[in-house]
Order: C-alpha cells, then structure tokens, then sequence
C-alpha cells in the first residue's frame, strides 16, 4: 500500500512541476507594421524595445493557436531575431560526459555558439562525436583563465555565458535580459552573493561576462604563469573573477525581475517547490539582493543529470499551451463528411447519394474481408509475387 501510494505522490508532483515548467516561457512574437513609428505594446518584459525601434518593428503577443494553424506571413518570433541580434557563446564546464551530449541535444542548440572545456583528468573517448577542450592546470581559477584567453582569441561573440555541466539554462531568456545592455561595455551578470568579503556571481547559477570585461581579463591575464598566480585554491574560481573585477569597480548587477524575482537559480526545481530548506536559507543569507521567488523568466536552474534536461527541454519547447483560440479547435465542415462516403459510393459506379442506412452497410460489408479471406488472399499475392521473381 504504501509504496504505491509514494508512487502517486512522485507521479502528482511530477505531472506538477511538469506544467509550471510549461509555463516559463510566454511566447511573444514580432510582426512587421505597417507604418513606420507604430507605437509599441507594452508588456512586462520589453529590454528589446530599442531594437525593435532601430529595425521598425513592434511587438504583439501571438496565441499558439494563431501559430499553430493561423498564417504567419511576416511573423517573426521573438527569439529567433534576438538570436540573429544578441550573440551568446555558451561555455561549458563539464565533470560529468554524459551531460555533454543531453546539453548539445538540447538547450545548447540556443546557443550561438556552444563550447566544452574540462581538466585533463577526465578522460573522453576519441570515438566522442563532441569535442572537449581539456586543460591540465593547476587550480580551477587557472582553467577558467585559460578558457577566457582561448575564447577571447579564437572566436566572435558578445556575450560570454559561463555555466556548469548540470544546470539547464534557457538561453532565450538570457537574450531579452541582455538586450537592454551594450557587451562593449563592462558587465559581469548572475546571482551576486557576497563571501569572504569579496561580492561575486556563484559558479552554481552561471553568470555572463561582457567582450569588454573579458579583454580587461586577458589583457591582466596575459600568460600562463599570470593565469597560475591569480588563484591557488580549487573550487573557487567564481570567487576569484570576482575578487579580480572588483579591483576595477566591476561588480556584479541586480539581475531580479520586476518582482524581484530571481533569474539566475542555483538549485533545481524540487528544492524551490520547499523554499523553507536549510539549503536555500544559507542560499539566500548570503545574496546581495533579497530574493522571495524563481522569476517568469528564470534563465538558468538546476538540472542534475542527462535525463533531467531532455525532460525539461521536452516541457519548455515541444508542449504547445492553447488556452484561448479555436483555429484548431474548430470543428471539421460537415461538407467534408459528405464527401467522404459519397466518394466511397462514386468508386463503386453508384451515382445515386439516395440510398438506406442499411443498404450502405451491405456495399461496404462486400469490400471487407474477413480474417481468413484476407489472410488467404495475401497468401496468393505472396505466392504470385515469389513466383514471378523467379
């Protein structure tokens, strides 16, 4: 009895937590006005408002069933332009290999650009089709040094979005935050705790640097032996680049939503359905801004493992919420049922629609086989075929 009944208790929480996850994203949508200087819509998240400005756009909110089963002849979703507008370069921590290919197959693919980058330790097979770029280092601040440089010589990008292995991220998100900010200037974006008395984003929640803070990093970090002296200690990389950037007034920003909400989450989704836990108040006691709740438009939460992010992907991009609209709804013309069996009788040379109930029936009883009839006759068609083969 009672196995059973923690069964339902695991099977209610997750049907649950299934259906807030399907509701973190709101999709809104960009149509291209008729005028010039349309007056915009107002909605609770408009960072992209001075883009929209700049390319003679305007937003307007789009019901799934509009989507779905309307036209969408110069619609173009929100975040496909801010992907062709912001570009982020996703850096990957990973300890673990089989997060690799679930974040590939999934959030990844939101990514500008996705790179993975792990210590020499860990060991990767050359048949892995995913390339990680490995490091043999010293501490975990040295490899994050030698990531920066890597990334700052090798690649373009605006946005450089650091996160570890076992978070989900919804890079959407990330982008309508960074549209209202300029990356040739510095930033340094996550969840702002202050420890040892230093004020810092936590490496648990990801956090985002600007091309311009990552120059002023390099540039400070030129080399090897620089890249070793700036952190000794592992595990505390995170406290480091925050240790160093505060030396330039570069601080961490309040990344809170108009509720003051979080969006940047070190923890996964069950322990935020319990936010009396001993580990969230610690959490919590040590952040710069007060924070009571997971913002609408959480950018990154705790995943854990593989299996978790396929399933948070599958709720965030493949479930289609309808709750107003009746495009897809609406029920089929009944002309369409006409035609259906009048086909039918035209197909058998009968031209006269005026016909019983019954009489129907016997024409279509005399087109089906029973069982044995139908497998006696595929057996002839088999023998039929095997014998002009030959």
């Amino acid at each position: 009895m009672f196995p059973r009944l923690n069964n339902f208790i695991v099977f209610a929480i997750g049907v649950i937590l299934g259906s807030i996850l399907a509701l973190i994203l709101f999709h809104f949508h960009l149509k291209i006005p008729d005028k010039l200087n349309t007056k915009s819509v107002t909605t609770i998240y408009n960072n992209d408002e001075h883009l929209l400005q700049e390319d003679n756009l305007h937003r307007t909110l789009l019901l799934m069933d509009d989507i779905r089963y309307g036209s969408t002849q110069n619609i173009t979703i929100e975040s496909e332009y801010l992907y062709n507008k912001i570009n982020v370069l996703c850096v990957v921590l990973v300890h673990k290999l089989r997060n690799v290919e679930a974040i590939n197959n999934t959030w990844g693919q939101k990514c500008n650009k996705i790179l993975f980058y792990s210590l020499k330790k860990l060991k990767i097979s050359t048949s892995d089709k995913i390339q990680v770029i490995q490091y043999s280092v010293s501490s975990s601040w040295e490899l994050l040094c030698s990531i920066l440089q890597h990334i700052q010589r090798s690649y373009e990008y605006s946005w450089a979005f650091f996160i570890n292995d076992d978070l989900f991220a919804i890079v959407e998100n990330l982008r309508l935050f960074l549209a209202k900010l300029d990356h040739n200037k510095m930033y340094y974006i996550g969840h702002s705790i202050k420890f040892w008395g230093v004020t810092h984003n936590v490496a648990e929640a990801g956090y985002v640097l600007s091309r311009k803070s990552i120059e002023y990093l390099t540039n400070k970090f030129s080399n090897e032996t620089e890249c070793k002296n700036g952190g000794r200690y592992w595990k505390q990389e995170a406290y480091y680049l925050g240790k160093h950037l505060n030396t330039v007034n570069i601080t961490p920003i309040d990344t809170r939503d108009r509720e003051n909400c979080s969006v940047f989450y070190g923890y996964n989704l069950y322990q935020f359905l319990f936010p009396t836990s001993v580990t969230l108040t610690n959490y919590y006691k040590y952040s710069v801004y007060p924070i009571k709740c997971s913002s609408r438009h959480t950018i990154t939460f705790q995943a854990i493992e593989a299996d978790k992010m396929y399933f948070y992907y599958y709720f965030l991009y493949h479930v289609q919420l309808f709750y107003q609209g009746n495009k897809g709804n609406a029920r089929l013309s009944s002309k369409n049922d006409d035609l259906v069996w009048k086909n039918f009788l035209k197909e058998k040379g009968i031209t006269n629609y005026n016909i019983s109930a019954e009489r129907y029936f016997e024409i279509w009883k005399s087109e089906v086989s029973d069982p044995d009839e139908f497998n006696e006759r595929i057996r002839k068609e088999q023998t039929k075929l095997e014998t002009e083969l030959k």
